[in-house]
């Protein structure tokens, strides 16, 4: 978050002093976007997340009749927690 925050206000910056064009500024961007360990840290979260949904589709699936009894699922997570 801070480097994102850093990069906005380093692009306000460069585009009012004139000393950074920001064709170059969005190219830096894109080759920082596109590069390996941007790629590998995406896929570790990916994983990760995807890791979090399957625990808690196993959650759901794994409980009682009755939090499946009801259609909202804001109730059957209620239900699920209160155990």
């Amino acid at each position: 978050m801070e480097l994102l925050l850093a990069f906005a206000v380093g692009f306000v910056l460069g585009g009012q002093g004139g000393s950074r064009d920001r064709h170059d500024v969005v190219d830096s961007f894109g080759t920082i976007r596109d590069s390996e360990e941007v790629a590998a840290v995406m896929m570790v979260a990916r994983s990760h997340v995807g890791r979090a949904l399957r625990d808690v589709a196993d959650m759901v699936d794994s409980s009682s009749g009755e939090a499946a009894s009801t259609p909202d699922l804001v109730d059957r997570v209620r239900q699920l927690v209160q155990r």
